[in-house]
Parts: C-alpha cells; sequence; structure tokens
C-alpha cells in the first residue's frame, strides 16, 4: 500500500470507488505485468493490447485513469486519448503517458495529465497513480493543467 502527500491510500480511496485503471500497451509482457502488480495494489487493471480494445474496455468499464505506453500504442496517441475521453461520459478520464523518453513528451499537445518514464519505477507509478484518481474523484478537469507533471 502507498501514501500520497495528502494521506491516500489506495486502501481509503478503495472505499470511495472502484480504482479502475486502463492499461494500454502492445507489449504483452509489459501489459501482464503491469496487471499483476496493480491488481495486488488494489487497483481493478483494465488491459487493453491495441486502441480500437482500449475504447471499448473504457465504454464497458469506465475507468478513472488511462496508463497509456506511447511507446508501442501507435502514431497517433492524441487522436486515441480523445477519443477516450469522448467514450467516457460519466466523468473526467485522467491519462498517464508511459514512454522511455519523457523530456520529449509535450503534455499539453498531448492533453496528457502526467508522464512516467521508462524503466519504470513502480512506487513512482503507484503514486501518480493514486494522485490521478484523486484528482478524477474531485472532478478536475481532464485537460493537462498547471499540476501535470512528469515523473519516474
Amino acid at each position: 500500500m502507498i501514501e500520497t502527500r495528502w494521506g491516500l491510500t489506495t486502501t481509503s480511496l478503495r472505499r470511495q470507488r472502484d480504482l479502475r485503471v486502463l492499461i494500454l500497451s502492445e507489449n504483452a509482457l509489459l501489459l501482464k505485468t503491469l496487471r499483476v502488480i496493480l491488481s495486488a495494489e488494489g487497483f481493478h487493471a483494465l488491459p487493453a493490447s491495441n486502441g480500437f480494445d482500449a475504447i471499448r474496455v473504457a465504454r464497458e468499464q469506465h475507468p478513472l485513469v488511462a496508463l497509456i505506453d506511447l511507446d508501442r500504442s501507435g502514431r497517433d496517441a492524441l487522436a486515441l486519448i480523445r477519443s477516450l475521453r469522448r467514450a467516457l461520459r460519466t466523468g473526467p478520464l485522467r491519462v498517464i503517458a508511459v514512454t522511455v523518453d519523457r523530456e520529449g513528451i509535450d503534455m499539453h499537445a498531448l492533453a496528457v495529465d502526467a508522464v512516467v518514464g521508462k524503466p519504470l519505477d513502480l512506487n513512482s507509478l503507484i503514486s501518480e497513480l493514486i494522485v490521478q484518481m484523486e484528482r478524477s474523484l474531485v472532478g478536475q478537469r481532464a485537460e493537462p493543467d498547471e499540476h501535470a507533471r512528469v515523473t519516474g
């Protein structure tokens, strides 16, 4: 269990709502690894191996956060992120990009809320998931804001 600087944990957030995280990666090993780890941490991991699956899963499961592997999820990440947000009419979707080139990401142009670098630091990733879930639950806007950040 990880605690944020606000004292939130996966356990305290779980009392409020099912912690659904969409994980999009074409890398089957990364997808499986993240699903297992996040499930063990109390998240409801929703894997998708391509953009079409991600949109279908988002419509059916209504995740709070999408974790998108930009290195393996296709060329037009912005169109995919916009489609995911349109698919979720139930509330804001927070997007965390995962990439090797975390310094080269224009977060505002891609409309992501945070960037986590590879290789993944699992504590940083889980902490960022908790932060983004909290923001989703309190209804902050889904577009990147001044709090958007790069971690890892």
